[in-house]
């Protein structure tokens, strides 16, 4: 199983390369993508966590 940690920092150095040599088009869209992973983990983590909580319950 591959870490999940390398996936992560390839991808942010992607966009931070496009925010860098992009132009104002590219910046706004690394912000989109942000935004987005950020609602995405900000509803899926809390979720496996519960899950993950209810199900260690007896």
């Amino acid at each position: 199983m591959l870490c999940i940690g390398p996936v992560v920092a390839l991808m942010i150095a992607g966009a931070l390369i496009l925010w860098a040599t992009g132009e104002e088009d590219a910046r706004e869209r690394v912000a989109h993508a942000f935004a987005a992973v950020c609602l995405v983990l900000g509803v899926s983590v809390p979720i496996v966590i519960f899950v993950n909580s209810a199900s260690d319950r007896p």
